[in-house]
């Protein structure tokens, strides 16, 4: 069962460079992951987090917002628009559940499937820089929307 028939929705907010808004019904499944190194014996300092966002890509819904998140994929490293702050959040019942918060993300991988009928799939993969000093990620959730 989704979410969506679930009553929960996700939304993701871009900003910085050109703003980015993918709302209700955009996005079908989100992974948050802290990546420590495999071999690491001790909590590591060097950890990467990373943000996974999958939906469809909809004819006349959602068509330009993807568009826009193609072309920041394809921001070249160095751009000052390369890195931007990104906010996703888990909403169900009013309630936000969770909320990502990304101040310096960056894209590091991005598909889109597309079918003759013009409808397709894409999937985001983000990172945040750690190399910045001010970077920051926050998890919070348990509040009304």
């Amino acid at each position: 069962m989704s979410d969506q028939q679930l009553g929960s929705y996700y939304t993701l907010k871009v900003e910085g460079g050109e703003a980015i808004e993918l709302k209700e019904g955009d996005i079908e499944s989100v992974e948050f992951k802290c990546d420590s190194p495999d071999d690491a014996t001790a909590k590591s300092n060097s950890m990467g987090i990373e943000l996974h966002v999958s939906g469809e890509i909809l004819h006349n819904k959602n068509e330009s917002e993807t568009l826009k998140l193609a072309k920041w994929a394809l921001v070249a490293g160095g751009a000052k628009d390369v890195e931007r702050k990104v906010t996703v959040e888990l909403v169900k019942a009013n309630k936000v559940v969770r909320q990502y918060a990304f101040s310096h993300a960056f894209v590091v991988d991005y598909t889109e499937t597309m079918s003759d009928s013009g409808t397709g799939v894409y999937t985001l993969f983000l990172k945040q820089n750690r190399n910045v000093n001010d970077t920051k990620v926050e998890v919070n959730g348990g509040y009304d929307k």
